[in-house]
Formats: structure tokens, sequence, C-alpha cells
């Protein structure tokens, strides 16, 4: 006859501290893993506002002056956690010769003014109703742009920098 406290297998007890455990390392591992796809889309700001910095720059070496953009890709709201993809046709963007690869996240326009632009980047990368801003401009005359950052200067605008 057989006993029935040899029995193999696990006990609730035991598999309450295996669930138990797996829930901790989840607490923690999640939202570090959140902020990680945030700061990494939080990215694709910065480098497209260095791209165009540099595109009007470039212009306004061979044409002495700066180039004006609309809010591209979409005019009617923050993109949110969403991509849009980049129209074939970007009035001023088109001629800086700038296009971002792919669907962008960001909202981005150029204003310009007397020997100055200031090129600004939008989004609300996780419909958090907290909108990221990134701006970067530059002017001939010595008189700042505007903006949050220095000249020449790619800037997260966010209240506290925070990503």
């Amino acid at each position: 006859m057989r006993r029935h406290d040899q029995a193999g297998g696990f006990t609730l007890i035991e598999l309450m501290i295996v669930v138990a455990i797996v829930g901790t390392l989840a607490a923690i591992a999640i939202p570090s893993f959140l902020q990680f796809q945030l700061r990494s889309k939080t990215a694709e700001g910065a480098m497209n506002l260095a791209a165009i910095r540099a595109a009007e720059e470039t212009y306004r070496a061979a044409a002495d002056v700066y180039v004006a953009a609309a809010v591209l890709p979409r005019a009617d709201a923050a993109l949110g956690g969403t991509t849009a993809p980049w129209p074939a046709i970007a009035p001023g963007f088109d001629q800086l010769g700038f296009s971002p690869e792919g669907e962008v996240r960001f909202n981005y326009t150029v204003v310009t003014g007397a020997n100055m632009f200031l090129a600004t980047a939008k989004s609300d990368l996780d419909d958090d109703n907290n909108t990221r801003i990134f701006d970067v401009g530059q002017s001939t005359n010595g008189v700042p742009p505007g903006g949050c950052g220095g000249p020449g200067q790619v800037a997260l605008c966010t209240p506290n920098n925070v990503y």
C-alpha cells in the first residue's frame, strides 16, 4: 500500500511563493521597460531636429535665408502614442531636403524671422496628456531665436526635462 504523504509534486504554499516572486519581479521590471521605451521614442524628436538644423544651416549658406515649414505630418493634433507617415509633399521641408525615414511620432514645424529660425517637435508619446516638446533655433544677428535651449542646441522643453 502506498503512503499519501510521499506523493510527488508541489504544495499550494510552494506555488504561491513562486507566484509572489514572479509578481514582484514583474512589478520592478515593467515600469523600467516602459521608461526605456519612452526614452527610445523620444530620441526620434531630437535626432530629426538635429537633421532639420543641419538642413537649415546648409540652405542658408547657399541661399542666405532660412526656410519656414508648416506643421507636419498632422497639423490637426498631437500624434500621441501612434505614428504617422511623412507626407509625399512637404512644403518647406522638401525645400530643405529633409524627409525622415518611415513613420514619425512627432509633429515638426519651423518658424522663421529676420535672420533666425526655430524648429519644434511635439508629441504626447504615451498618451498621458504630457506633451514632449523639443526645439532648436539659430540666428545670425546675435539675438536668440527663442525656445528653451541655447542657440544651435536641441533641447527638451518638457517641464523638469522629464522623459
